[in-house]
């Protein structure tokens, strides 16, 4: 089984779920959620491309 890079995992998987419980339990209110937002992003733009991989 191949295992996800840890970019993947930190950048992609923990502010999505951190985001599904903000949006399930109301946790964190509208400044959270906004900097998931903006933590998303920023994992879109350093992720490595085709030729760094």
């Amino acid at each position: 089984m191949a295992r996800a890079p840890l970019f993947l995992v930190l950048g992609y998987g923990l502010p999505t779920a951190l985001l599904a419980a903000n949006l399930i339990f109301g946790y964190g209110g509208i400044l959270a959620t906004m900097g998931l937002f903006v933590w998303i992003g920023l994992a879109v733009l350093m992720s490595p491309t085709e030729e760094e991989a």
